[in-house]
């Protein structure tokens, strides 16, 4: 009886061992598929990839308004480029914020943002431009002439001048943030990890001259 007990645990043992064995294969198998996938993201052509650039700043006084005139220059990626040929729409957001202050220590005075898309239709052949939630919209025939209207910002009122103070310094920062929520809710998760999805600007810093 004791021989058949002690045979009877070593059983349970061994498929116990065999169970484990099972799970860290199984763990082991899907971490390797993380990693493949992972790694087809990140393991693409760098000239394909795209990127957005603040190039030019531009200070101006009108109306009584602080104003401000922006150059962008945006490079889409290849898998963004065939993206917006089907059908998936484009979203940029500009981010202004305009700071009072000397040292390290910076008031922000406002927070502007305006919002750009834009989005192929295959039916008209043509690359519809919308700001800010299509309160300002535009058709175009080609992609290089819709990338250029939403290039060029003039004109956009800051802050009115009349609540400036002279004698402090002011800087404003501008960021041109690639919106990934706006795309469609199974290429939300992609978009993060891939760098073909990576098309936003860094934020840049310019100081106001009085």
């Amino acid at each position: 009886m004791n021989t058949l007990y002690i045979i009877q645990t070593d059983n349970r043992i061994d498929e116990f061992i065999g169970l484990v064995l099972k799970l860290t294969i199984k763990l082991c198998c899907q971490v390797l598929l993380i990693c493949f996938i992972f790694a087809a993201f990140f393991d693409q052509d760098c000239l394909a990839s795209g990127s957005t650039y603040i190039e030019q700043v531009e200070f101006t006084q009108q109306e009584g308004w602080q104003s401000v005139n922006l150059d962008i220059r945006y490079e889409l990626s290849s898998t963004s480029t065939e993206a917006l040929q089907n059908g998936i729409a484009l979203s940029w957001i500009i981010r202004f914020q305009l700071k009072e202050g000397k040292g390290f220590w910076h008031e922000t005075l406002v927070a502007k943002q305006i919002r750009l898309q834009i989005q192929y239709h295959s039916v008209l052949n043509q690359y519809l431009v919308k700001q800010n939630e299509a309160e300002n919209s535009r058709m175009f025939s080609t992609l290089k002439a819709a990338l250029e209207e939403i290039s060029r910002v003039r004109s956009y009122r800051l802050f009115p001048l009349s609540e400036l103070d002279l004698a402090q310094p002011y800087y404003l920062n501008v960021k041109v943030e690639f919106d990934r929520e706006s795309l469609p809710v199974p290429l939300r998760p992609i978009a993060y990890f891939d760098k073909q999805w990576a098309l936003s600007s860094d934020w840049s810093r310019w100081q106001l001259q009085n």
